[in-house]
């Protein structure tokens, strides 16, 4: 939302502009003048982030993963996160879904301004994150290194489930701050 209304006062900046131009006069040489302008709005990228898999539950152990990723930003390099999941207890919970059952497994969902799943942050589901810092402000590809991590975590106690194959999918938001 921020990022929208950054660019609708920008536009309308440039739009004014317009009226700056000035009309040369008539002659035998002839002179103009008019004004060049861009718009750049707040711009923010996610990328590089893979599948994470949790692996086999062994009864008796957590289990957790991470996937590493790169995050652009074309401001100070603040920006906020939100996540969400294809599978969700009413828009409260991170949940991984029995690919044949109703069974759910629910999920620890962290930020991570680190990669490796270090310097993590809970993130609560639908909730903007408060700023992260450290966006890579001079190249969209993080200059093609990882600057962040999405980390998730399943407890031994939610993972005691029917046995089968439980996925979903996890959506982030990246909002430039």
């Amino acid at each position: 939302m921020k990022s929208i209304l950054a660019t609708m006062a920008i536009a309308l900046v440039s739009m004014s502009h317009s009226a700056f131009a000035l009309d040369s006069q008539k002659g035998t040489t002839s002179t103009d003048s008019f004004t060049v302008g861009v718009t750049v709005p707040l711009l923010v990228k996610a990328s590089g982030f893979s599948n994470i898999n949790l692996g086999s539950f062994d009864y008796v152990n957590a289990k957790s993963g991470y996937s590493n990723g790169c995050v652009y930003s074309n401001n100070s390099g603040s920006y906020t996160v939100t996540a969400s999941a294809q599978y969700n207890n009413s828009g409260t919970q991170f949940l991984m879904k029995h690919s044949s059952t109703s069974d759910a497994v629910p999920l620890s969902v962290s930020w991570c301004t680190s990669t490796n799943g270090s310097n993590c942050a809970a993130l609560s589901y639908g909730t903007e994150s408060s700023a992260k810092s450290g966006a890579h402000t001079t190249s969209i590809t993080c200059s093609g290194s990882n600057n962040v991590s999405l980390k998730i975590d399943a407890t031994v106690a939610n993972m005691k489930k029917p046995p089968g194959t439980y996925s979903g999918d996890i959506y982030i938001l990246i909002s430039p701050d």
